[in-house]
């Protein structure tokens, strides 16, 4: 089993969240709980999601996961979504060097679809209906150093709005990461973040704590 324990939080935002993952011989199961809070929000100021969902690995390359998206969300009256998510990410084991460590190392490619039923009193504030896609890859890796890009795309508020995402990732002795990232078009919150990040690995758990 693995727990993961992560929080986001910047001004008046804050976002900490808590995930489970089980894996078995039917795949991986896994849930997430977070609790976000924006102060002096639109509509929204507090939220509590929970997320349920199970993963597949079809292939050495291929991985299928789906599951169930809750969200409860308090304001300016009360506000809920139920949705479904569908997803894949396909991972390669191609590689190629330009020296000095430098290079295109391992290219993933993911796609997932958020669909569901938003309702309540402020429904539009609370619509987490989405498709998604994006990619990674390594370029950079030494004995103590890796390095990695990561870009999506993803589709908001009932096609209306669209934002581009991306991040670097830098770890460090295959234990602690340093994180950069932004998104575009610039929202209120999020909109260029920094996190740090441990893991740990034993025989038969692991545990990984983000800070953004």
């Amino acid at each position: 089993p693995a727990m993961s324990l992560g929080y986001g939080g910047f001004g008046g935002y804050s976002d900490p969240s808590l995930a489970f993952l089980y894996p078995s011989s039917y795949g991986v199961f896994g849930n997430m709980f977070r609790r976000m809070s924006i102060d002096e929000g639109e509509g929204l100021t507090e939220g509590y999601c929970a997320m349920f969902g199970a993963g597949k690995q079809i292939t050495d390359a291929l991985s299928v996961g789906a599951g169930v998206d809750l969200l409860y969300g308090r304001g300016d009256g009360s506000s809920y979504y139920a949705g479904a998510v569908l997803g894949a990410i396909y991972k390669t084991s191609w590689e190629k060097s330009f020296g000095s460590g430098f290079g295109v190392y391992r290219p993933a490619f993911g796609a997932a679809g958020f669909a569901g039923v938003p309702f309540g009193s402020h429904s539009d504030y609370a619509d987490m209906s989405r498709p998604s896609a994006g990619y990674s890859f390594g370029f950079y890796r030494s004995p103590l150093l890796e390095l990695s890009f990561r870009n999506e795309a993803a589709a908001l508020h009932g096609y209306s709005d669209f934002s581009v995402s991306w991040g670097l990732e830098s770890v460090i002795d295959r234990s602690w990461a340093v994180r950069l990232g932004g998104a575009y078009p610039a929202y209120s919150c999020g909109d260029l973040t920094f996190g740090l990040g441990y893991k740990f690995d034993a025989r038969y758990f692991s545990a990984s704590l983000d800070y953004a």
